[in-house]
């Protein structure tokens, strides 16, 4: 992710999640990044919060939990300030309105990990007991 080109993940169908999910649960991870900067992840189609979900120094590997709606077409949205990072999603779990009132949270049995890419991989196990299903971007 490079900063002023915030990138996009459709979410919907990845690992069984629906396009109704109004939510996606998951860990998010900045590596080799080239500069000091921070991670705001958010509703694809909506403006960029001031906030961050992550601080990152240039070079290091640091992770955090986030929570974050989905946007038009279930699909959200990764934006650096400065510089370039690598970003990796472990999507955990989803919230959907589940027929009753409120939102109701879905955890996954295998978590959807998304890198961006050269190209488009559904269903690459990983090593370990439980495989995660992989989607790569073709960006």
């Amino acid at each position: 992710v490079a900063a002023g080109a915030p990138r996009s993940l459709d979410v919907s169908g990845i690992n069984g999640i629906p396009e109704w999910a109004t939510s996606v649960v998951m860990n998010v991870t900045v590596t080799a990044s080239d500069a000091p900067s921070f991670l705001t992840v958010y509703p694809d189609g909506t403006a960029p919060p001031n906030a961050s979900n992550l601080n990152f120094a240039a070079g290091e590997t640091i992770a955090n939990h986030v929570t974050v709606r989905t946007g038009r077409d279930g699909r959200i949205a990764f934006a650096t300030a400065v510089g370039h990072t690598h970003v990796v999603a472990d999507i955990v779990g989803y919230y959907d309105t589940g027929g009753t009132p409120g939102n109701r949270f879905t955890s996954l049995t295998r978590p959807a990990s998304w890198t961006p890419g050269p190209r488009s991989v559904a269903g690459t196990p990983s090593s370990g007991p439980a495989p995660a299903t992989r989607v790569e971007s073709s960006w």
